[in-house]
């Protein structure tokens, strides 16, 4: 079970990051071959962490709603989602985020500093999984050598 924590943990750094995956043993079952290079596409913008957490903001959500008033006729803050859509393109450009309102740009701050404090508790988790092992060799040895 703490292995499963620790290997999602990793997965989610590692998405958050825009990284690949590890490899695997079942993706990669013969060891002798040499690991491939992630495709172009998967290469970390630099404004990723914007992006998605500008993206959790609710962006998109903002975005359904306007395209299913649309749908439905109601034409009432179609203004607002338009807004949201284009403040999401700007989140991916360098320098977009000073075109952003405050409203925005304070939302974005609020998930991003959530995403952080998700960051920081996988680390303490990645921590605690590496230096247990560590700790017990020190005891071990401790144990061995005194009398």
């Amino acid at each position: 079970m703490i292995s499963e924590n620790v290997a999602e943990a990793v997965a989610a750094a590692q998405r958050d990051c825009g990284q690949p995956p590890a490899p695997s043993s079942i993706s990669n079952p013969d060891s002798s071959l040499p690991h491939q290079a992630p495709p172009a596409s998967n290469v970390q913008r630099p404004f990723a962490p914007f992006s998605r957490a500008f993206q959790e903001s609710g962006a998109l959500h903002q975005q359904q709603n306007q395209q299913h008033r649309q749908s439905s006729g109601d034409n009432s803050g179609g203004d607002q989602a338009s807004r949201h859509a284009n403040a999401l393109a700007l989140a991916n450009e360098p320098g977009g985020l000073a075109k952003l309102s405050y409203s925005e740009l304070e939302q974005l701050l609020v998930n991003l500093g959530r995403d952080l404090e998700t960051e920081l508790r996988n680390l303490a988790i990645r921590y605690r999984h590496k230096r247990q092992p560590l700790l017990d060799a020190i005891a071990e040895k401790t144990a061995a050598l005194s009398p």
